[in-house]
């Protein structure tokens, strides 16, 4: 449980830093309790206020806040949505979550809005579109979690909605090379199935199968053609 002591500006500078997982970004050393604990100070992210606590306590702050602004009581803490919150946050800020690589290590934010209030996120959520069994998608993939670049998508629609990934040989969404030299191949992701087939001769010939497939089959899939994309 954090200890918050006092309020106001620092009184010393023994040192600053950050922690893994801590959503605290920056703090400063300011000395030791009678007990020989150290102390270090930080602003909470929402209140703005000056807080001292133990450093043990700021390891472990997942909220950026202090005790105070953290434990407001909207009565929202077990609504799916709150979960979402906080998921969203963590992919961009804790350095130690398994898909920070995916988001923060991207450049990807969230908001001061939605980062400092769960209130105004659930606002927003409520007002546009949300229902359960949805899922927040960012429309641009590389943009920011905001009210102007998010929307309440089907696991589907976000499906569809991918980036490339980094790991990708084609520089085309379902099209890839097995190994180098080595043949193409496509898939496609149906209701979490995976469909694949590999043997073409070139990138074109798989690009131009996947294309077929989505047709033949009436698919929301979007249509890609290599004008769009680098060639080999």
């Amino acid at each position: 449980m954090r200890v918050c002591l006092s309020v106001g500006k620092p009184t010393s500078r023994m040192g600053e830093g950050s922690f893994l997982g801590s959503m605290i970004t920056e703090y400063k050393v300011v000395g030791k309790d009678k007990w020989g604990k150290q102390m270090c100070q930080y602003t909470c992210n929402k209140c703005g206020n000056v807080f001292t606590s133990h450093i043990s306590a700021i390891r472990k702050n997942k909220t950026g806040m202090c005790s105070q602004c953290a434990h407001t009581k909207h009565g929202l803490t077990k609504h799916p949505l709150y979960g979402v919150w906080a998921n969203m946050k963590q992919r961009c800020k804790d350095k130690g979550h398994h898909a920070y690589k995916n988001y923060g290590a991207r450049g990807i934010n969230v908001c001061d809005e939605w980062l400092n209030s769960f209130q105004a996120f659930y606002d927003w959520a409520m007002t546009n579109g949300y229902k359960k069994g949805l899922s927040i998608d960012r429309i641009d993939n590389d943009g920011d979690y905001c009210p102007e670049n998010c929307r309440w998508a089907t696991v589907l629609k976000q499906n569809l909605n991918q980036r490339v990934r980094c790991d990708n040989t084609s520089g085309i969404v379902g099209v890839y090379r097995k190994r180098l030299g080595g043949s193409w191949g496509w898939q496609i992701t149906i209701k979490g199935k995976i469909i694949s087939k590999h043997g073409f001769p070139s990138k074109e010939a798989a690009l131009n199968a996947r294309n077929k497939f989505i047709e033949d089959n009436n698919l929301p899939h979007k249509i890609q053609t290599l004008t769009n994309h680098n060639n080999e």
